[in-house]
């Protein structure tokens, strides 16, 4: 099964946080096992289940870039999961 983690870039403070989301009176809410952080919603992504080719996690709202096809995309949800689209928007399939 797929782990539920999102991401999103503090509104206090500097980085990015990982956790659980949630949003009450103060905005966006992302919750780890020691704290809560508050972020812009405008930057909460959810985890992809994938990593890139160093181990780091993808998240929705990454960009990806395919060095041996020389393609850039960014991840997006879908519908019915996570797609990659180009620059013009066009889904290629699904991740």
């Amino acid at each position: 099964m797929r782990e539920i983690l999102f991401r999103g870039k503090r509104v206090i403070g500097e980085g990015w946080v990982e956790g659980f989301y949630h949003e009450n009176f103060l905005g966006a809410i992302i919750s780890n096992s020691s704290d809560n952080y508050i972020v812009d919603y405008r930057t909460v992504g959810q985890y992809t289940g994938l990593t890139d080719k160093n181990g780091v996690k993808i998240f929705e709202g990454d960009i990806i870039k395919y060095v041996d096809l020389s393609l850039v995309c960014s991840v997006e949800f879908d519908h019915f999961g996570f797609v990659r689209k180009n620059r013009e928007g066009f889904s290629l399939y699904t991740i």
